[in-house]
């Protein structure tokens, strides 16, 4: 099983009591990312393999976002914080959860991919080859750039 999501990941968002009546233009961010994860989710997998496709700031150039394309995300939101947002919009308890392996990857357009790892060859675990092909590929100005090695 595969399922594959296409909101922009959003990192898990510490919430105080106070929310309930300011309403933190954060917290409303992350309420409808998680509202739209139900939506999309019905459960996640014992053991899975996630991964987080983080599109560009708009300040990046072309030629930055050519040379970033398919690579790894080294930056701010950590994987904890991103697997932790999607735990808790699908799940009331994650204790069923022992085994996930993370990645976060720059992409032109945000997605969320989430497989269960029990039906999965070892094989296809690797991004590259986990990933659908027309997600490896970013279309600017009629040629093609290869996102994922």
């Amino acid at each position: 099983m595969i399922d594959l999501i296409p909101v922009t990941p959003h990192p898990y968002v510490r919430q105080t009591q106070a929310d309930r009546w300011k309403k933190r233009p954060s917290v409303l961010r992350y309420r409808d990312y998680r509202d739209a994860l139900r939506m999309s989710l019905g459960s996640i997998p014992q053991r899975m393999r996630v991964v987080f496709g983080l599109p560009f700031p708009k300040s990046y150039s072309k030629k930055r976002r050519r040379e970033l394309l398919g690579t790894p995300h080294l930056l701010k939101p950590d994987t904890d914080n991103l697997l932790k947002a999607v735990q808790d919009a699908v799940c009331t308890d994650d204790s069923h959860i022992y085994e996930v392996w993370m990645t976060k990857i720059w992409v032109a357009e945000g997605f969320i991919l989430i497989a269960d790892m029990a039906t999965l060859p070892p094989e296809t675990l690797l991004t590259e080859r986990l990933v659908p092909r027309p997600l490896l590929y970013s279309v600017e100005g009629g040629a093609e750039y290869l996102m994922v090695g």
